[in-house]
């Protein structure tokens, strides 16, 4: 343009050139111009040393013409523009810095006092799948993948509509179809859920298991309904049709297992179900814990009359023969299983059972009264006699983890992220193990927040194979290779 040759173009005319140009569109009016150097002012880096920016401010915006690839800085400024050219050169543009690595955040043990010590902060940590085989689960259930009669509905059965046809041999004005029940999956789940207080360690097992029945097209429909510490249960199909059975996830541990006005009221829901239709309970403690739930169950044989038979009618031989039979004081037998392909796929056989048949199984007793010397007072253990009844009746894994456990916080996302440092294929019966253990007791703040009972955790501490300072160390250095690692994370609290 002519105004060039004069030098005296407004920088803010040659970049509405500019873009007008690149865009191959109008020139930007004077408030879209002013919008985007307002925009580009905020997307700015952080800022430079003063001679970059000055450079960068004498430079124009001859940079946005340079299509060059980019080359290191020169420390020089800019030479002169020849003679009669008075418009401004562009400068070398300097490389693009690398991006700052982001520091590591530290891990440290809590401050012994509250208020006192760094803040803490969320991270994100891996969390383990609690359900190891669930297409083995989904395979041991196949003997319920059965259709039925739909009560509404119907189908066109092709071959005997065209037999019909081919033996009258009438004009097709006179075809009719033959028409059959719709078909359907045979039975509806409930899922109940506990809801209870020592349950938050199982929340990812709810919802691995959930998902697990809902894929295996087993089932018509599969309800998951909330199991309240008060005993009552929210969005449940009663079964009324025969073709409804019900699994109950929890540790029976809850109040609602035990006597009381909310262990009164689940009772008497149980035996009503227990009467119309097939009830267990999916116990994800290991067997060798029941006893120490509120709901211990015993091996033996278990007999159904029939296809769906409700459970109040299964008859049950104890492998022990010396036992009284299992009908005492009118309780109803109730079948209780883990979480195990090899569990589900017994009581999938005696659910689809024509009668007659045996399955191996466990039963608990609904309505049993409970026997005061079956269970120990632990708030009236010393610390070495808690200490000491963990270690002979826990698993060594799980005396192994609570030692671990004890170098830092007890709330429940800590330690399954300590659980993951330590084990390599963790367990979550371990962990459990700990939390039911009366190691621990409940403490104020979200579910699963709990703090070790005085005098445990100087003991646990000394169970540690080396210092306490040299475990600390490793702990901390493979807990945060884990929160630095790949997909599948759970948060977790941090130091920061």
């Amino acid at each position: 343009m002519a105004s060039d040759a004069d030098g005296a173009t407004d920088p803010l005319v040659r970049l509405a050139d500019i873009l007008a140009e690149a865009t191959g569109g109008a020139r930007p009016t004077a408030l879209e111009l002013a919008e985007l150097l307002w925009l580009a002012r905020r997307l700015e880096p952080e800022p430079e040393e003063p001679a970059n920016r000055a450079t960068r401010s004498e430079s124009g915006i001859g940079d946005a013409r340079r299509k060059d690839p980019p080359r290191p800085a020169q420390p020089e400024p800019p030479a002169p523009s020849p003679a009669g050219d008075h418009s401004p050169s562009p400068p070398a543009p300097t490389a693009p810095a690398a991006l700052p690595r982001q520091p590591r955040v530290p891990l440290h043990l809590p401050a012994h006092s509250e208020g006192s010590g760094p803040p803490h902060t969320a991270l994100r940590a891996p969390a383990p799948p609690m359900l190891r085989h669930p297409l083995g689960l989904q395979r041991a259930l196949r003997p319920l993948k059965l259709r039925t009669d739909a009560p509404t509905g119907h189908r066109l059965d092709e071959r005997a509509t065209a037999d019909r046809i081919a033996r009258l041999g009438a004009a097709p004005e006179w075809w009719l179809p033959v028409l059959r029940p719709a078909r359907e999956r045979w039975l509806r789940l409930n899922l109940v859920h506990d809801t209870g207080p020592t349950m938050p360690v199982w929340r990812p097992l709810v919802r691995e298991l959930h998902t697990a029945l809902a894929q295996s097209g087993v089932f018509r429909t599969v309800t998951l309904a909330p199991l309240e510490p008060d005993g009552t249960v929210h969005g449940a199909h009663a079964p009324t049709d025969g073709r409804t059975v019900t699994l109950v996830i929890s540790d029976c541990m809850g109040p609602q297992w035990r006597p009381g006005p909310a262990g009164a009221r689940w009772e008497a829901t149980l035996r009503r179900w227990s009467h119309r239709a097939p009830v267990a309970v999916v116990q994800p403690l290991p067997e060798h814990l029941w006893r120490d739930t509120a709901l211990p169950a015993e091996p033996g044989l278990l007999t159904a009359l029939g296809p769906a038979a409700p459970t109040a009618t299964l008859t049950f031989a104890p492998y022990d023969a010396d036992r009284a039979p299992y009908t005492e004081h009118g309780a109803v037998t109730l079948p209780v299983m883990e979480p195990d392909p090899g569990w589900l796929a017994s009581w999938a056989g005696l659910v689809a059972s024509p009668g007659g048949g045996a399955f191996p199984g466990s039963v608990a007793l609904v309505g049993r009264p409970p026997d005061p010397a079956a269970r120990t007072d632990l708030s009236r253990l010393s610390p070495e006699e808690l200490v000491l009844r963990f270690r002979s009746a826990s698993s060594r894994e799980a005396f192994r983890l609570a030692g671990h456990l004890a170098l830092g916080r007890a709330d429940l996302p800590v330690m399954r992220l300590v659980q993951r440092a330590v084990e390599p294929v963790p367990r979550p019966q371990h962990l459990a193990e700990v939390i039911l253990s009366g190691l621990l007791a409940a403490a104020p703040g979200p579910p699963g927040s709990y703090v070790f009972r005085p005098g445990v955790r100087d003991l646990l501490l000394r169970s540690l194979p080396r210092s306490s300072r040299v475990a600390t160390a490793e702990l901390l250095a493979r807990v945060g290779a884990l929160i630095e690692s790949g997909p599948g994370r759970r948060p977790v609290s941090s130091g920061r």
